[in-house]
């Protein structure tokens, strides 16, 4: 039988928010003003364990747990390809309202008040907009988690090349703009070595794939049991670095926005 999860109402931990301030790194030049922080302490380590047990709790139609993680290999996001050259982990997918909801309200605190409400003029519209990021039509209101969580493992040699985050526009209206990825487990322990997430400079390659830069630029955000890497999906080239020794542990998925547009 499947497990639930089921967060106290008051958190054991004190998270702590860093913004990343992509002005002061070397990625200036193309992220200044993009939307990313990392939250520590958002998850105790007993949370995270619970996490990964309702993962592994999660009833599939073939009954056997951690599968290779595909990509994405045609128009639909339901259009899924095996590439072990691109992307090399495990994967299990479990659509859980109840759990997204518990995750939502842990972190919804830290986050309302930045993208709660997205409108024109407010500091954070390239999340949104279009054109350069300034042109926000309408107001994005942020309603909560897709249910859609993704739970990741890398083994040693385990990687997910350079890629943006794909943003999805549900049936239902809801879209998603920004992403959270849960750490359920670190380099802060002694069992996990290697396994970042890298911002890269996206000029050091062209369309073709070839590398036009010998010496490109990256920010490491390192693998914490319990943090959060949340940040805006539109633009953010980015890579899960290999794992060299052990076992690393993530959950991700999307925050939720409706796009509302009322008439003068």
């Amino acid at each position: 039988m499947s497990a639930t999860f089921n967060l106290p109402q008051v958190p054991s931990t004190r998270p702590s928010v860093s913004y990343i301030d992509f002005a002061s790194t070397p990625l200036a030049k193309w992220y200044s003003g993009s939307y990313a922080l990392v939250v520590d302490n958002l998850f105790s380590p007993q949370e995270c364990e619970d996490l990964i047990a309702l993962a592994e709790s999660t009833e599939s139609e073939d009954g056997k747990g951690w599968q290779p993680a595909k990509i994405q290999g045609g128009p639909s996001p339901t259009d899924q390809i095996l590439n072990t050259r691109y992307r090399h982990n495990d994967r299990i997918l479990r659509f859980d309202h109840d759990a997204a909801k518990e995750i939502y309200e842990r972190v919804l605190p830290i986050v309302e008040n930045d993208i709660g409400t997205i409108k024109e003029g407010s500091k954070w519209g390239r999340i949104v907009g279009r054109g350069n990021g300034d042109q926000v039509r309408g107001t994005w209101k942020l309603v909560g988690l897709n249910e859609r969580l993704s739970f990741l493992r890398y083994g040693p040699g385990h990687f997910f090349k350079e890629h943006f985050d794909g943003r999805l526009d549900l049936p239902d209206g809801r879209k998603s703009r920004v992403t959270i990825q849960i750490y359920l487990n670190g380099s802060d322990t002694a069992t996990l070595e290697g396994g970042a997430t890298r911002f890269w400079d996206p000029g050091y390659w062209d369309p073709k794939g070839a590398i036009v830069d010998f010496q490109p630029k990256f920010l490491d955000v390192v693998p914490k049991t319990g943090s959060a890497l949340i940040f805006q999906q539109r633009g953010l080239y980015h890579s899960g670095e290999t794992v060299q020794e052990g076992l690393k542990y993530t959950m991700r998925t999307d925050f939720m926005f409706e796009q509302i547009f009322t008439s003068n």
